[in-house]
């Protein structure tokens, strides 16, 4: 009879390893294989001391503080904020003509415009002049996002970005390629920004998350894509927010500027607690000639809607309440 010779030393040492494998893998499994990451630390607490809050720093547009300013070769910070700049310069022979919002400065944060999404350049340079599809005409494909940042050792840190649904009013004949103005404002411990429709975004600062979208029409019936936030957003010392609103004719029925009136204008108030309500501007203006008139002052001048002034942010009185 054959007799068979087992290693035991061997044969142990082999089960010990394949163990000691097993426990790794299984080990490695939950913190990186199928496990879920650690989430992510909870960011700073936004502060709560606004020192620029708003387009001409205060509801009076001030627009001067007793700080002295640091001398311009003086570079704190790097960040692109606009990385359309060269296509947007191309179409205008190096010029740059696109309006940008005030930095809002609270505390250790402060707020700035970002724009994401996609510029669509002209071919030839300029050729949107002719109505064609690009440069201008297409800056609806762009997004206009909040960012804050942080200050931390010296160096800013993004901490959060959010994307609105604002876009600009069409280009058309009237702005001249003018890209107008995405103004966002601080008050009430929370950050407002300029909407889709006309609306509203109310966002917590320390997470950049929404706490309310405000629609001021939602009694009205306007037509929501041809109606645009047209101004920055203005607080009054009691923390109301005043803006202006135009709804345009639509443009596949023909040009929006000059080829027909404007369909509607209003100034928009919304309260601390978020209650809006509006005040169309032609019972602002008390004895303005009808759109229909035709006896208006100067040669071949008929009447028009009132409407609003574009990128003209409010101007609040002290009393205002």
């Amino acid at each position: 009879m054959s007799s068979v010779r087992v290693d035991t030393t061997r044969f142990a040492f082999s089960v010990t390893l394949l163990f000691a494998v097993l426990t790794l893998a299984g080990c490695g499994n939950s913190n990186s294989g199928g496990g879920s990451p650690p989430p992510p630390p909870p960011p700073p607490p936004a502060s709560n001391t606004p020192f620029w809050a708003q387009w001409g720093f205060s509801p009076q547009h001030g627009g001067d503080v007793p700080v002295a300013a640091q001398p311009l070769n003086t570079q704190v910070a790097d960040i692109v904020y606009d990385p359309f700049v060269a296509k947007e310069q191309a179409e205008f022979g190096g010029d740059l003509v696109a309006h940008y919002p005030s930095t809002l400065i609270d505390g250790n944060d402060f707020y700035i415009e970002m724009k994401t999404g996609t510029y669509i350049s002209c071919n030839p340079p300029e050729d949107w002049v002719n109505g064609t599809a690009c440069g201008p005409n297409t800056w609806d494909r762009m997004i206009w996002n909040v960012a804050r940042y942080n200050w931390q050792n010296g160096k800013p840190v993004q901490i959060w970005q959010f994307a609105s649904d604002w876009k600009p009013e069409p280009n058309g004949q009237g702005l001249g390629g003018w890209e107008p103005v995405f103004h966002p404002v601080l008050a009430n411990n929370a950050i407002y920004a300029p909407g889709a429709g006309g609306m509203l975004w109310k966002i917590d600062k320390t997470t950049g998350k929404s706490l309310a979208q405000i629609n001021p029409f939602s009694t009205l019936v306007v037509d929501a894509r041809n109606t645009f936030v047209a101004s920055p957003l203005t607080a009054d010392a009691s923390g109301n927010i005043f803006y202006n609103v135009i709804e345009l004719a639509d443009p596949a029925t023909g040009e929006p500027w000059f080829g027909a009136d404007v369909t509607g204008a209003w100034l928009v108030k919304v309260t601390p607690a978020g209650t809006p309500s509006v005040a169309d501007y032609a019972s602002l203006v008390p004895g303005a000639p009808a759109a229909s008139a035709t006896t208006c002052p100067g040669p071949n001048v008929t009447g028009a809607l009132s409407r609003v002034t574009m990128n003209v942010p409010e101007r609040t009185s002290p009393r205002t309440a």
